[in-house]
């Protein structure tokens, strides 16, 4: 009886030995499924210029002394998934932020090595896209006050300048949640669009392939920040727009093509 009573013991032990080895081999699978669930949500992509900041207000010689961080100047698109992607942020991070004064017109990357700095040495100034994990809470204390994205790519969104010339007005638009209609209830979102002349409409469509319909005589047109203040003294003139054509990418894109890294002037310009 007492080697009946052993043998059972032994069989139970093992039964449950087999049971926790199954368990743990499911809850490591569970574990890394959940952890590439949140390093998928995390991640986030943003456009605009890649730039060099200074900490002069931290150290008055940092240009000499050549100390200073990486930073992506968001073009208008990127500073609205800015926005959402603050809106994730707890209560208390997003106080914090707004205690700092964070600046929701760039972003600060976070690099990983000698490879990104040189790619962001050879990219400075240029029109990137920059891939990475959006962190789920911020790091606070910063020389400057800025939202970060640690880098996992980078790269340069190929520029091709062109001219079109039309009549600059000032559009609203719906937008989330339904992108359908204002009146019932959707966010309404403004920018800036050319009507474009027939000599623009024909080099949309020759040498770029990037032809307008009838519901795409309009394009989008984001400007450099310098000439930003000159829009509303241009409202409704014949202007011309120097910038890099491409094709719209998200809901909150509402004409078929943006003009980006935009100059304007008027039609004397040209």
């Amino acid at each position: 009886m007492l080697f009946t009573l052993k043998r059972g013991l032994i069989s139970a032990l093992s039964s449950t030995r087999k049971h926790f080895v199954i368990w743990c081999a499911r809850s490591i699978g569970i574990g890394f499924f959940f952890a590439a669930s949140v390093l998928s949500a995390n991640s986030v992509a943003f456009t605009g210029t890649l730039v060099r900041k200074y900490y002069q207000h931290l150290i008055p010689k940092a240009v000499e002394l050549n100390v200073f961080g990486w930073f992506l100047e968001l073009d208008s698109f990127s500073k609205i998934c800015l926005q959402e992607k603050i809106a994730t942020l707890s209560e208390e991070d997003r106080q914090s932020c707004a205690k700092f004064e964070f600046d929701s017109s760039f972003v600060q990357l976070c690099l990983s090595g000698e490879e990104d700095r040189l790619l962001c040495r050879s990219l400075e100034g240029s029109r990137v896209e920059a891939l990475g994990e959006w962190p789920s809470s911020p790091h606070i204390f910063r020389p400057i006050p800025s939202y970060q994205l640690h880098l996992t790519e980078i790269k340069q969104i190929p520029e091709d300048l062109v001219s079109l010339g039309g009549v600059l007005h000032f559009k609203v638009f719906p937008g989330p949640p339904n992108y359908d209609c204002v009146e019932d209830g959707d966010y309404p979102e403004g920018c800036w669009v050319l009507k474009l002349d027939n000599r623009s409409k024909g080099v949309l469509a020759a040498p770029l392939s990037l032809s307008c319909d009838s519901k795409g005589d309009e394009i989008t047109i984001e400007v450099d920040r310098q000439f930003k203040e000159t829009l509303e003294q241009y409202a409704n003139a014949q202007v011309t727009c120097v910038g890099n054509v491409h094709h719209a990418e998200t809901a909150h894109h509402h004409t078929p093509l943006l003009l980006r890294s935009c100059k304007i002037a008027l039609d004397a310009f040209r």
